[in-house]
């Protein structure tokens, strides 16, 4: 299951441990390629007189006597703000990044040999990695993306400026405000004693009829309210204060504050909340049912730009795709609305850089394009159909019914309606090829549907340890190989867990 993105990162504290991907003094083979002017936006485009002459790339890597480590710090040899590519194609990178200013930066480049080839500076910003801009996404996204095993590896950097490196340095102030919040909630005997007696009043409650009722006494504007309450008793009693800055960023920290609050209440009275969804009893498993039927098709189904011929892999193969499915599944762990919301907006950012990282496919970073509505809803409708995520339509259902219109500002409420958008699109018009015309015909998708179903019930029946009904599914056309609706195993998987021989023997005809 994907982690969960951090919400403050110490970059210290990050490095600590570097995860394997990073593990220090392996030899990295790269090619250097610088793509186009410096960027203004990160500092200064005059080279500093200290900064070397450029050098032409090489094949080779030569042995030097004064360590990776060393050699990164030493003067910079690219002018701040200028960008350009590293192929990287041995296992191991060699770099350790950090976040600083919501990116991912370098920290160091112990385990890079530099030979002809300069590694990237400390502090240049990881741009995009593998056709994919890292702009926007959370360190543990880019962190995922650059964990990937495919090889090479092509990495984008911006090399950062003396002055905007101190700047965005300087700009980490405040503090974590959940650890913030928590503390002051728990510090607070009074505020500890009303949480507890909302919830308790919360769960008593009939809220079935007073959903029903509407008003000021449904379970969502109950749950806001109460949130609104502690969240202005934190801030009037002074228990959390924001940093001097300016309105803006004190605006977005009591915003913070207050998705910390909810985070607090919510999980208390969750399963409450969750069981009066009406989605629950057959909702859940109808969808469920609905999208494990679909997996069969493929984005060029759906009408996404496919991958030029000369292309090895499928538009489909990738990180980016695969940490998509998991942060939409990951949905189903949140009990807040805050929680939901990022994984969602997660979602949609790797959907989106999968999406783009098609469209950019063998693309110089200059030259790359962006996503449009286009290609992204029908890539966030495949994508939900491959996830086929538990819960998902209860959990659509909490986000949809208890959001407060202020967590749906920005970027999260465009993921929430966007990814209701595109798992209502499968859900209530993919019954057949009638949306896909000229993309797939009726009888091909006839097919898909049916052999999924087979699948599904060889699946079911291997399990059960059923190897006449296994043989007979087989022979109709099941796939021994392909999942089942929830991607946790395969008739073969499944006849060999049934360790009943005649299933195996069946699975292997």
């Amino acid at each position: 299951v994907a982690p969960a993105p951090p919400r403050a990162v110490d970059a210290r504290g990050v490095l600590a441990e570097p995860p394997p991907v990073y593990e220090k003094g392996v030899d990295v083979d790269v090619d250097v390629y610088d793509l186009e002017e410096p960027d203004p936006a990160l500092g200064a485009v005059d080279a500093p007189p200290w900064a070397s002459e450029k050098k032409a790339p090489s094949a080779s890597i030569k042995k030097t006597t004064l360590g990776a480590y060393a050699a990164a710090l030493r003067a910079p040899a690219r002018a701040p703000g200028a960008r350009y590519e590293i192929t990287v194609r041995r296992k191991d990178l060699g770099l350790q990044f950090a976040e600083l200013g919501g990116r991912a930066v370098v920290e160091g480049a112990d385990g890079f040999e530099e030979g002809d080839n300069t590694p990237p500076g400390a502090g240049a910003a990881l741009k995009a990695v593998d056709g994919v801009r890292v702009d926007g996404l959370a360190f543990a996204s880019a962190l995922a993306l650059l964990r990937q095993p495919r090889r090479p590896l092509r990495l984008g950097f911006a090399e950062a400026s003396p002055d905007a490196l101190a700047d965005a340095v300087l700009s980490k102030k405040g503090g974590d405000v959940v650890e913030a919040v928590r503390a002051a909630l728990e510090g607070s005997p009074e505020l500890s004693r009303k949480v507890e007696a909302f919830a308790k009043q919360f769960n008593a409650a009939d809220l079935r009829k007073l959903h029903a009722k509407g008003g000021d006494k449904r379970p969502a504007a109950l749950l806001t309210n109460a949130v609104a309450f502690l969240a202005r008793e934190l801030r009037d009693r002074r228990l959390v204060e924001p940093p001097a800055t300016d309105d803006d960023e004190e605006d977005a920290f009591w915003d913070a504050v207050w998705d910390a609050v909810e985070r607090r209440v919510c999980p208390l009275v969750f399963e409450a909340i969750l069981a009066i969804s009406p989605e629950r009893d057959t909702g859940d498993a109808e969808l469920a049912a609905k999208l494990g039927r679909l997996r069969f098709l493929r984005l060029a189904h759906l009408g996404v730009a496919a991958p030029d011929a000369d292309t090895v892999d499928a538009p489909e193969a990738g990180a980016e795709w695969a940490v998509a499915t998991l942060e939409l599944r990951a949905v189903a762990r949140c009990a807040s609305v805050a929680d939901a919301l990022d994984r969602l907006a997660s979602f949609v950012k790797f959907v989106s850089a999968a999406a783009e990282k098609v469209r950019n496919r063998g693309r110089p970073l200059r030259a790359y394009e962006n996503v449009g509505a286009d290609d992204l809803l029908p890539a966030l409708t495949y994508a939900a159909i491959q996830a086929n995520a538990p819960e998902l339509a209860s959990r659509l259902w909490f986000v949809d019914a208890f959001a407060a219109p202020r967590q749906l500002r920005g970027e999260r409420g465009y993921a929430a309606a966007a990814t209701r958008a595109a798992v209502d699109f499968a859900r209530v018009h993919l019954v057949d090829a009638a949306p896909l015309e000229g993309l797939m015909s009726p009888a091909d998708f006839e097919r898909g549907v049916r052999r999924a179903a087979l699948t599904d019930e060889a699946c079911a029946a291997a399990a059960r340890g059923d190897a006449k009904q296994l043989r007979l599914l087989l022979a109709a056309g099941a796939d021994a190989l392909a999942p089942d609706a929830s991607g946790s195993t395969t008739p073969l998987v499944a006849a060999l867990r049934s360790r009943i021989p005649a299933c195996g023997a069946a699975a292997f005809a």
